[in-house]
């Protein structure tokens, strides 16, 4: 469905629509970890102990379902960029974008992702913290799961906007 909307990915993040796709697609990491977490460790405590209560974890994968589906939202307001120049010359870009560039903005050079040291240093620290974050699933540390998971996410965001 990305592809049929936005065909050029890397480049639709000169646009809010493709910041968001962007986040989107970035903040399914702790959603995939808490998915995890509820259908498999949860599953088993709840099997060993009676007394064990599932629903905060499940409300905090809930919670990063209602950010994901407040960022659609957000999407459908944006203009699709079916085609990034054109939509470009309509709308403005991104100031998230602008913001990573130094309000920077050439409409006509494409976007390319390049893995520089800055981006792998990233990506370690990105295990980590999803590492952590599991440590703290085990921990029974629901905050603290949920913040290390949402730093992972973040940290992967600034890996790919670092990275173009």
């Amino acid at each position: 469905m990305t592809i049929g909307v936005a065909p050029e990915y890397v480049n639709a993040w000169k646009l809010s629509y493709g910041q968001a796709l962007l986040v989107k697609h970035v903040l399914i990491i702790p959603l995939v970890l808490f998915a995890i977490i509820n259908g498999f460790w949860v599953k088993r405590k709840l099997q060993m102990d009676d007394t064990f209560n599932p629903q905060p974890w499940a409300k905090v994968e809930s919670v990063i379902l209602v950010l994901i589906f407040s960022i659609t939202g957000f999407m459908n307001q944006q203009p699709a960029p079916h085609d990034v120049s054109d939509t470009l010359n309509e709308s403005p870009a991104s100031p998230l974008f602008l913001w990573f560039t130094g309000g920077v903005l050439d409409k006509e050079k494409d976007l390319t992702l390049s893995l520089d040291w800055l981006s792998v240093f990233i990506l370690i620290a990105i295990m980590v913290t999803i590492g952590t974050a599991i440590i703290s699933a085990k921990r029974r540390q629901i905050a603290q799961t949920f913040i290390w998971a949402m730093i992972s996410a973040l940290l992967l965001y600034y890996a790919l906007m670092s990275s173009v």
